[in-house]
């Protein structure tokens, strides 16, 4: 379950679809960098890391969450990783694959996460016991070490980069196409034979993209910077969720499609961060922060769409709109209690 499969879910889209209009968009523009590959999901993964990078260079402190690729690094490398008694009701491989969901989302695994401080007793999802989860792909085979090597160099490559020395761009389009790979088999549990093998083409492909970005000038001047935030125990709403990109009051969802068209879906994920920022708050620990605008950056068009957050959800609105995406969330657990590991 994700933010993405939530709003997915029919009774939830209904609902925003009924709730808020959705900002008219003109024109289709033409992209400024067209895809030269079929491998857009991995792309847009190795772009998001890269442009993490380049703002961690533009501001150095800016507040950023651990990767997907970072905490499957972290979780592998624990020598306590196959211990007998990493919960009291899941076997070793369950019990590293709950520490690594619970240390990604920021919650654990119960029925109301909200008002729960700790993951004592029962499971309270059987259907999890059985469920082969993706740590099994990576640890019982030669994933491991290929994985922990790639993050390792991907580090230092950042630390490098965010410091301020020269780092070709093409090596740091590389790695980040191998962290995006990481993703990949952190997320579909399908074993890659080509981990840690790149397409020239794509790493061509992210550096017009990185250009680009390089360019924008809305990236300017910022403040206070949050990297792919989460939204503290609110996350646990939707079984996870985690924005793009926060700039001062700005909330940036960035998309790598080849086409600048603004769905209904695209807009309602929009407000979805919204609404569990104002619920859970921002980043780790998290804090309440003010967010008065949401856009979308369209990465292969160099283009920022951006929308007042107050003229879809007024302030004196917001308490009757936790009140019913709190309720379609926890029956969308109900009805879906597999989307969880599904989506993960």
């Amino acid at each position: 379950m994700s933010l993405s499969s939530f709003l997915h879910d029919q009774p939830v889209r209904e609902k925003f679809y009924a709730e808020f209009t959705k900002p008219k968009v003109l024109g289709h523009p033409e992209s400024a960098c067209k895809s030269l590959t079929k491998h857009y999901k991995l792309v847009g993964t190795a772009f998001d890391y890269m442009a993490r990078f380049y703002l961690q260079r533009m501001y150095p402190k800016a507040k950023r969450q651990k990767t997907v690729a970072e905490i499957t690094a972290a979780q592998l490398n624990k020598p306590n990783a196959w211990d007998d008694d990493l919960t009291p009701w899941t076997g070793p491989v369950f019990g590293m694959a709950f520490d690594i969901v619970q240390e990604l989302f920021g919650f654990p695994l119960l029925s109301d996460p909200l008002e729960a401080d700790a993951a004592d007793g029962p499971c309270p999802y059987p259907f999890l016991r059985h469920r082969e989860a993706w740590v099994t792909t990576i640890v019982a085979s030669a994933y491991a070490d290929e994985v922990l090597e790639i993050v390792n160099e991907a580090k230092e490559t950042r630390r490098r980069y965010v410091s301020g020395e020269r780092v070709p761009i093409k090596k740091l389009a590389d790695q980040c196409l191998e962290l995006a790979q990481i993703d990949a088999l952190y997320r579909t549990s399908r074993p890659d034979p080509w981990l840690g093998v790149t397409d020239p083409k794509d790493v061509e492909d992210l550096v017009a993209l990185f250009h680009l970005f390089e360019k924008q000038e809305w990236l300017r001047g910022k403040k206070l910077i949050f990297l792919n935030p989460t939204f503290g125990k609110a996350s646990a709403l939707v079984g996870g969720a985690d924005a793009d990109l926060i700039l001062d009051d700005l909330l940036v969802d960035i998309k790598c499609s080849k086409n600048r068209d603004f769905f209904g879906g695209v807009f309602h994920q929009l407000l979805g961060y919204y609404i569990l920022s104002s619920i859970g708050g921002v980043g780790e620990p998290p804090r309440f922060h003010a967010i008065n605008h949401v856009g979308v950056y369209y990465a292969r068009h160099g283009e920022l769409l951006t929308f007042p957050i107050q003229a879809f959800i007024p302030k004196d609105k917001l308490p009757d709109v936790h009140k019913w995406f709190r309720q379609l969330a926890k029956q969308h657990l109900k009805r879906r209690p597999t989307a969880f590991l599904a989506d993960v």
